[in-house]
């Protein structure tokens, strides 16, 4: 994982959530975008469950970020 993904996928313009996947296997999805934040030297990732669970990651443990397709309705002619 880049912090390049996690940081395109959290700014994606309209937001969409999307999952993060760390190294050990477990995976987290990120309702939205205030509800995460990074480090300034983009060492660690904090963010928050609808629960109010807070989370402290270490960016370089995420090893993978799933961005779903978007739901958007095809347009015919």
């Amino acid at each position: 994982m880049t912090l390049n993904q996690f940081r395109q996928a959290l700014t994606k313009q309209p937001f969409r959530p999307f999952r993060i996947i760390l190294a050990d296997g477990r995976s987290f999805t990120i309702e939205h975008p205030e509800f995460v934040a990074m480090d300034p030297r983009g060492r660690e990732v904090t963010f928050y469950e609808e629960d109010g669970t807070q989370h402290f990651i270490e960016a370089i443990l995420i090893a993978e970020v799933i961005v779903p397709p978007s739901q958007e309705p095809s347009q015919t002619r």
